[in-house]
């Protein structure tokens, strides 16, 4: 409920008690990974990126299945000037992305992107 009311703020934008919303949700259930998500959207919008970048990690970490949580990452991080980290969250995501839908038919380039993914700092 109190997500949904944060979310509702938000649309509104009540930008304040939104991030007041988030923030309660997360004080109940710091697992709540969606939450860390609109934060850090909020906080980009805001102009915040420092703090939308902490949040975007925060939601990666807690869901790192999720390969576009990897790419919202990269994409901050771009906004931010850091293109090398930025290149490899996306290079992960898209690593990643290619090892969950690859046909086993694929075998030796499912290998490859194994190796790259864990060269990836």
């Amino acid at each position: 409920m109190r997500y949904m009311e944060a979310y509702w703020r938000d649309r509104l934008g009540r930008a304040w008690a939104a991030e007041q919303g988030y923030r309660q949700v997360l004080a109940f259930d710091l697992g709540f990974w969606m939450a860390h998500v609109r934060l850090a959207d909020l906080y980009e919008r805001l102009g915040r990126l420092d703090e939308a970048l902490a949040e975007r990690r925060e939601a990666a970490f807690l869901n790192p299945d999720d390969p576009m949580l990897l790419v919202d990452l990269g994409l901050t991080l771009g906004r931010l000037g850091r293109l090398e980290a930025a290149d490899s969250a996306l290079a992960r995501a898209a690593f990643e992305r290619f090892l969950t839908l690859a046909p086993r038919s694929l075998a030796r380039q499912i290998e490859d992107a194994r190796v790259s993914l864990l060269a990836i700092p």
